[in-house]
């Protein structure tokens, strides 16, 4: 292999300089090993079904769905096309898997992380003797998109249709096309659109905007965003420089995935990209049958849901324990299945795959997939009384078991699947890319997820595109899961052309997940408001953001314009003659439309304790932006969070809170309180449901005028309103109490920022019984500005914890004048070791919404001379560094009082709301 060298910036940014792309790839892979080794192990195993090997039983939820879904089988076949399709593409991804092999035999295995479990379980699992395969960097593509699309949102929205009937599903969609705010489909033009758009959707996505060179002070184009998904650590995103004689690229790169395939800057050409919020993949619900029942089982299937009549464990195929070895009930009959398609009675394919979960016995499963996809949720038998097996409200409550020979289930038709293609062979040719119109070409090849990509080049030309593949599917069919007996398979349908960013209309655009303008480009159904959209058109328009440098103010922007259609509800409604208006914030003042709900009494009111009425008249005056060191902002959240908790535990919403049944991995997108906050005004005043906004809103502003004169965080006020309603559903004990003890002592009046803080999910803190001290992470739940729906995001989940788990998970900046000009920024750092300067190094720069400067100079980089001498495997120092890196830690657990427990990271995971998976996934793009 020929020799590659490795240099580093201030961050400890991998620098890569090769001979050819081959080389530069294997040494992408290596370093990515060494810096990221147990991120991309954990994420390879994921895509395997195989994380349950590593954590326990923490990871098997997870390879139910990767073996359900056929992630690896994807992969493998995706893997497999190269070949024939796109031959120098596999060359590239097999060098690529050579340098993480290498890699991970040099450093990557020394990860302290597997030295930790090996020490909690009790043995050692040997990892030299699992080298990545061929397939693997496809895997973890997948595997970062398995859950990026809207079909868990199908199910949430088939289970509010069996709860509540079909007409409440639209409260919880949102938006359609009248949602628009700054969308590049008109690029330039003034951002007037003819709905004020949705703040009832839960908050998803990614900000970008481009500004064509008349815009900026360069007077070539500036194109700047961050993606917005959930705060992992280490970070998703991974900078890196990759060069050669053929190209010289900066970017983020996926750890474990080759090039940079969202946002990137070649010299000449840069892109990047935010969701296109698409109906991305078609959901089925399928009608199954037994063809021979045969005298066995492979254990329960899924519990009655909304809509199923009481269930019999003895009659749904699923994962069932198997003690002892595996695959010790082998000679248990398959049960095998036949599918109801518009054709007729068809077979379904089955397998049986055993689960090893570390620490506990094997889980066998038998999955199934069906000539539409895999079926990805349990199986539940259909009630025999159900005259119509389609219509699931039928049998609610009612009628007799099913006799467990006929299954409703969802199976999933997915691009990615159906063509075997997960669109990596545009990832080599975005490296090569010299103009705008490279970098769209570049991503015809892209698949999954449905993109929104802003490009520009050196030359001055600016492009808008929608890139990936997307069933052609009218609104009608986006909105609930298909009739599998019903409705056939269609194409996927053509992307409209890229369209140019001109002076002529404003030499600005701005994509933020909003609804699009063009309907060729309305791709989905349920929308993010345009606030964030429209916010950040404001701001360009006002010349807040000329360059790279002048992009942070943008990024920080922390004004929450949803925040006026729920204060509404405090306005004054007699003439306003005692209430107090909105804070005078000129364009910014409320939503007109947002007035339509003014329905609490006057500030007079006697039904309003004085402190409460102190409150109401303080949240009228507030400018609306959630401001860390602001005392308003965190009481604003408080009366949210409470507001939140009496609407979610309201009798109209009880049949939300039944279990849904279709798998533990769908969780959070049934956190009902969750899926509440993203819809709370238009909950509050639906006729059907009933609710009596104006009691629940002054009660909640009770609830937060006690935890106000108390000194507490919105999580008590949560905590009080569900006490006071009686509520014994989700529980916020657990997040509430681990986010109060991680938080420092509250002043008399706490701000913002007290409570509002970082929340990094670390894979290791779902592992029971397991002390993440020993791995020495330094404090970092650093408080945040920002909200869910604000430009800057730091998503949290009202009603559960102030807790911010979704937030930026990247910032990047391109200057095509001068790409040293350029900025950008991750959450953590650049090396996945607790142990390395490069762990949390930007991460205060990242919670004051900051950048750093890119470094392209080779004379102002440090060079690795041990990277630069080894060609590739290096075995010299390998024992020795696995050795004693297991040994430390080994010595650290018995030490359980070496280092301050880091709650940020050990707390358990908060609920998280639909918004945590829809994407992005980015929750990416």
């Amino acid at each position: 292999m020929t020799r590659a060298e490795l240099f580093r910036d201030a961050q400890g940014v991998p620098h890569l300089r090769a001979a050819d792309p081959l080389a530069l790839a294997h040494a992408q892979g290596r370093v990515t090993a060494h810096d990221r080794g147990w991120q991309i192990e954990v994420d390879r195993l994921r895509a395997e079904g195989r994380l349950a090997s590593l954590i326990g039983e923490a990871g098997l939820a997870w390879d139910v769905f990767a073996h359900r879904s056929r992630l690896d089988d994807t992969a493998r076949r995706a893997h497999a096309a190269l070949a024939a399709l796109h031959p120098a593409t596999r060359e590239w991804v097999d060098a690529y898997t050579a340098g993480v092999r290498d890699g991970m035999r040099e450093r990557g295995a020394a990860a302290p992380e597997f030295a930790l479990l090996d020490a909690h379980f009790g043995e050692r699992r040997a990892l030299e003797a699992e080298p990545w395969p061929d397939h693997a960097p496809l895997g973890v593509l997948n595997v970062a998109h398995a859950l990026f699309g809207t079909f868990p949102l199908l199910l949430w929205r088939q289970h509010v249709a069996e709860a509540l009937g079909d007409a409440a599903v639209d409260l919880f969609v949102g938006g359609g096309t009248g949602d628009r705010g700054g969308d590049a489909a008109g690029p330039g033009d003034s951002g007037e659109a003819p709905g004020d758009g949705d703040p009832n959707l839960p908050t998803a996505g990614s900000n970008a905007w481009a500004l064509h060179g008349s815009r900026t002070a360069s007077g070539l184009p500036l194109l700047a965003g961050d993606p917005h998904r959930l705060l992992e650590l280490p970070g998703v995103y991974q900078q890196v420089r990759l060069a050669c004689p053929e190209f010289d690229v900066v970017g983020l790169a996926f750890p474990g995935v080759p090039g940079v395939p969202h946002f990137g800057h070649t010299g000449a050409a840069a892109w990047g990209i935010t969701n296109a919020m698409a109906h991305g993949a078609d959901l089925f619900r399928e009608r199954l049958r037994r063809v021979d029942a045969g005298s066995g089982t492979t254990g329960p299937g899924r519990s009655a849901g909304p809509g199923d009549a009481a269930t019999s464990d003895s009659t749904a195929p699923g994962p069932a324990r198997v003690p002892g070895a595996a695959g010790a009930a082998d000679d248990a009959p398959l049960i095998e299945l036949e599918a109801l398609s518009p054709d007729g009675w068809e077979p379904v394919s089955a397998s049986r795959v055993t689960i090893a979960v570390r620490g506990g016995d094997p889980v066998e499963l038998t999955t199934y997939e069906t000539r539409r996809g895999p079926i990805v949720t349990e199986l539940a038998p259909v009630p025999t009384s159900a005259a119509d097996w389609s219509d699931t409200t039928a049998a609610s409550g009612a009628g007799t078991v099913g006799d467990g020979t006929e299954f409703i289930a969802y199976s999933l038709r997915t691009p990615a699947r159906v063509d075997a293609d997960l669109g990596v062979s545009a990832i080599p040719r975005l490296l090569r890319a010299r103009t705008a119109d490279d970098v769209v070409a570049a991503f015809g090849d892209w698949v999954d997820p449905v993109n929104r990509l802003l490009a520009a080049d050196r030359d001055g030309s600016v492009r808008s595109a929608v890139v990936g593949r997307a069933p052609d599917r009218d609104r009608a069919q986006r909105r609930l899961p298909l009739d599998a007996t019903r409705d056939a398979v269609v194409p996927n349908r053509v992307m409209p052309p890229s369209v140019a960013v001109e002076p002529a209309s404003g030499g600005i655009a701005v994509d933020a997940n909003e609804a699009p303008y063009d309907p060729a480009r309305d791709l989905g159904l349920g929308y993010p408001s345009a606030n964030r959209a429209r916010r950040i058109r404001e701001l360009l328009d006002a010349g807040r953001s000329t360059s790279a440098d002048t992009a942070g103010p943008v990024w920080a922007d922390a004004r929450l314009d949803p925040a006026d259609t729920l204060r509404a509800l405090l306005s004054a409604v007699a003439g306003n003659a005692g209430g107090l208006p909105f804070a005078d914030r000129g364009a910014h003042a409320a939503p007109e439309g947002a007035h339509a709900i003014g329905l609490v009494p006057d500030a007079d009111s006697p039904r309003l304790s004085a402190s409460a009425r102190t409150l109401r008249d303080e949240l009228l005056a507030w400018s609306g932006d959630m401001d860390a060191d602001s005392p308003t902002a965190a009481a604003f959240a408080r009366w949210r969070s409470a507001l939140v908790v009496r609407v979610a535990d309201a009798p109209a919403l009880a049949p939300l809170h039944r279990p849904h049944g279709f798998g533990a991995i769908y969780d959070p997108w049934f956190s009902v309180r969750g899926q509440v906050a993203g819809a709370l005004p238009r909950l509050l005043t639906d006729p059907g449901l009933g609710l009596d906004a104006v009691e629940l809103a002054l009660a909640a502003l009770e609830d937060a005028a006690h935890c106000d004169e108390t000194a507490e965080g919105a999580d008590h006020a949560a905590a009080g309103a569900a006490r006071d309603t009686g509520s014994t559903r989700e529980p916020t004990s657990d997040a509430t109490d681990s986010a109060s003890a991680a938080t420092p002592a509250l002043r008399p009046r706490a701000t913002w920022g007290d409570t509002h803080r970082a929340h990094p999910l670390h894979v290791l803190a779902d592992v029971p019984g397991l002390d993440l001290a020993p791995l020495g992470l330094p404090p970092l739940d650093v408080p945040l500005a920002g909200d869910g729906d604000t430009v800057r995001c730091t998503a949290s989940a009202p009603g559960v914890s102030d807790r911010s788990w979704r937030a930026s998970v990247a910032r990047w900046a391109w200057d095509l004048a001068d790409r040293e000009r350029s900025r950008w920024g991750v959450p953590f750092g650049t090396d996945g070791d607790p142990a390395s300067p490069h762990f949390a190094d930007q991460l205060d720069d990242w919670a004051d919404a900051g950048t750093v400067p890119i470094a392209t100079d080779w004379g102002r980089l440090t060079r690795d001379p041990a990277f630069s001498d080894s060609d590739a495997i290096g075995e010299r120092n390998t024992v020795g560094s696995c050795t004693e890196t297991a040994e430390r830690a080994v010595r650290a657990v018995m030490r359980l009082d070496s280092a301050p427990d880091q709650l940020a990271c050990t707390a358990p995971r908060p609920t998280e709301p639909a918004a945590a998976r829809t994407p992005t996934p980015e929750e990416p793009a």
